[in-house]
């Protein structure tokens, strides 16, 4: 077998042996047969070392190739062995076979994300290994899914070329059975550099990013790996995992970070004892560079977030942060329990008054009304805030003034720009036609609707260009409630929406109308053309004509990027649905719709729901998955029946249905 039908066989993924039984010794290297599938392992039978020894492989012409780190031996001879080949009694000598795969790879310059896919399928691993041993500038290798078997892993990991800078590691490379392995290639690193001297650049990689798949590192691993993390680590992106206490107590005694200013702990898990541990890591002895922290998606409580916070604020001792991206959960205290300088309304003034310039994204759940005025006021108030993101959850606070007032005060002074999303939960404002007696606390729920309307008010005067995510359900929005939304809207205030909650509220056809502008000449109203969710449901907004106005919405194409629609329980008719699938079909609006929840509306019927199918064709709602419907006058399988008949003539053929009792 000639070097051109073994490269060209490393090209296609295949075993050299598998033509040359003679020269299965001399071909690509691989641990085994079984080694080959999907998701094997390397056998002891077969040789498998690494990542202890050298990997070699040896071309028909008994030349050696090298795997360790940037010692591969060139496949293109030097120039004068060229030239002294180049020709043979004076006759030309054809071009070796690997100088044009080398040509051929280097010209191509193929980016790293595409190696990396190519080493994660059987079919192209071969090429992958081959790009990975000719080129000499690959910045970032990832090794993502667990198609991959460690065998193959770690045959890949110790080709990479010394300047590879970023490495992603998934669950081929920390599973079980290989995370000895890679504890030892990590401690390889350490004893070839030694702890305190410089890296050289020229026998191996110097790793300044690495990240891992998410849920591939538990306690146990994040207990083993971080001992023996590289020194020269700039950013260790841990997003997703489960690093739980003992991770983050080897973190604190793993005294490896010292170079590290980028650490992502975003949707991790913690709990109080691991945020107890991190804490004290927080500080300059073991982090001595970090700048940026992410624990967005990591809820903290009241107890975590103190310990987190006093690490933070002690300028003498804590990191050089100068972003800190985190979710804290804060609560009003009860009459019943003890007050203290330290509370979570004192906690929430100082996020709000920017005391703690270094916090630039915020994510926070403000359950009670205390915690929730105190921040908003701070927000208002003389300080500066340093916030650059901010996401809101507002929960049971509206029994009292303060908060709606405290929103609209932040929207007028400008400081709420950052906005990113707010959503009310556990909510239940009374409308003006209901109970105008005692809101709470001796408060008239007439003053809670005026601070709810000054609120309105505010959202159609001023610009939130960052908030994507608005969500109003249990507010008690009204008519002109929504007209104000409406006009906010109109006049570009929320250009960036993708999320729209109303549900539960008391508006109908007319706030329907103001919201989509409509007037004399039709539906005037732009501004949806992000929107990607809304959510109608609980509301009077489909009955009295109401789906009309929402049929010519979709005629102007008012929601190019729509994804997901709410109309359940929100008065809509048999009439109404066959509107809106007149409207569907006559202007393929929607066509960006995977789900569509109907359900809840007594007044649709199996044969109203057969006339909106009919008037559908097999283009219409070509992303549809999920439509949800009603059971209430019709069964299961009527439904069912209904649905089978569509996909019969080729429509909604991907759709499946779910059902409200």
């Amino acid at each position: 077998m000639d070097k051109w039908t073994f490269l060209s066989m490393s090209f296609l993924g295949k075993k050299a042996g598998a033509e040359d039984k003679g020269d299965a010794r001399n071909s690509m290297p691989v641990s085994s047969q079984e080694d080959q599938e999907d998701g094997g392992s390397p056998s002891s039978a077969s040789g498998w070392h690494c990542p202890q020894e050298d990997v070699l492989v040896r071309l028909p012409d008994k030349t050696l190739l090298s795997g360790r780190h940037g010692a591969s031996l060139p496949l293109v001879p030097p120039a004068q062995s060229v030239s002294s080949h180049s020709e043979t009694d004076g006759k030309p000598f054809p071009p070796l076979p690997e100088a044009a795969i080398s040509t051929l790879v280097n010209h191509a310059k193929p980016v790293p994300q595409e190696v990396s896919s190519f080493a994660s399928w059987r079919i192209s691993f071969g090429l992958s290994w081959v790009i990975i041993l000719l080129i000499k500038n690959l910045p970032c290798f990832c090794f993502r899914g667990g198609r991959l078997s460690h065998g193959k892993a770690f045959l890949l990991l110790n080709l990479l070329p010394p300047h590879c800078e970023t490495l992603g590691l998934g669950p081929s490379v920390v599973g079980s059975s290989a995370l000895p392995i890679l504890v030892q290639y990590f401690q390889r690193l350490k004893d070839e550099s030694g702890k305190k001297a410089e890296m050289d650049k020229n026998t191996k990689p110097f790793f300044r990013s690495l990240s891992f798949d998410e849920t591939t590192l538990g306690e146990r691993e994040a207990f083993t790996l971080f001992p023996v993390l590289p020194y020269s680590l700039r950013v260790l992106n841990l997003k997703g995992n489960r690093i739980a206490k003992g991770g983050f107590k080897a973190l604190a005694e793993a005294d490896r970070l010292a170079s590290l200013e980028e650490l992502d702990l975003s949707d991790n898990n913690i709990g109080r004892c691991g945020v107890v541990s991190f804490s004290s890591v927080l500080n300059r002895l073991c982090l001595p560079a970090l700048e940026r922290l992410d624990m967005m998606g990591c809820p903290v409580s009241m107890s975590g977030a103190f310990s987190l916070m006093s690490a933070l604020e002690n300028e003498e001792i804590g990191p050089p942060l100068e972003s800190v991206c985190m979710r804290l959960c804060l609560e009003s205290q009860t009459s019943g329990e003890q007050g203290g300088e330290k509370s979570d309304e004192t906690l929430a003034r100082s996020l709000g008054g920017g005391h703690l310039p270094f916090v630039r994204v915020l994510s926070l759940d403000l359950e009670g009304v205390d915690v929730a005025v105190g921040f908003l006021e701070a927000l208002s108030g003389p300080g500066r805030s340093h916030l650059i993101r901010l996401h809101l959850k507002l929960i049971d606070s509206f029994d009292s003034l303060g908060v709606l007032s405290g929103l609209a005060a932040g929207i007028r002074s400008g400081q709420l720009e950052c906005l990113h999303s707010i959503r009310f939960c556990e909510v239940l404002i009374p409308s003006v036609e209901g109970n105008l007696g005692d809101g709470g606390d001796g408060v008239s729920a007439l003053e809670i609707l005026e601070e709810r309307n000054a609120f309105f008010e505010a959202l159609k005067d001023k610009k939130l260009p960052r908030l994507t995510e608005l969500n109003l359900g249990w507010l008690g929005t009204d008519d002109g409630s929504v007209a104000c939304l409406g006009h906010a809207v109109w006049r570009g205030n929320l250009g960036g929406l993708r999320e729209v909650g109303l549900s539960h509220s008391c508006f109908g056809r007319v706030g329907l109308g103001a919201l989509f502008g409509e007037g004399e000449d039709g539906l005037k109203q732009r501004g949806f053309d992000k929107l990607e969710s809304l959510d109608l449901s609980h509301t009077a907004c489909m009955a009295g004509g109401g789906a009309s106005v929402f049929a010519a919405a979709v005629r102007s194409s008012f929601f190019p990027a729509l994804s997901s629609l709410r109309l359940g329980f929100c008065g809509l008719t048999d009439e109404g649905l066959r509107e809106m699938g007149e409207a569907v079909e006559e202007s393929s609006g929607l066509s960006s719709l995977k789900l569509f929840d109907i359900s809840g509306n007594s007044e649709i019927s199996v044969g109203g729901f057969g006339v909106f199918v009919s008037s559908l064709s097999p283009r219409s709602l070509p992303l549809l998955r999920d439509l949800g419907l009603s059971l209430q006058r019709g069964t299961k399988d009527e439904m069912e029946g209904v649905l089978q008949e569509g996909k019969g003539q080729g429509k909604l053929l991907e759709v499946t249905l779910f059902f409200c009792p």
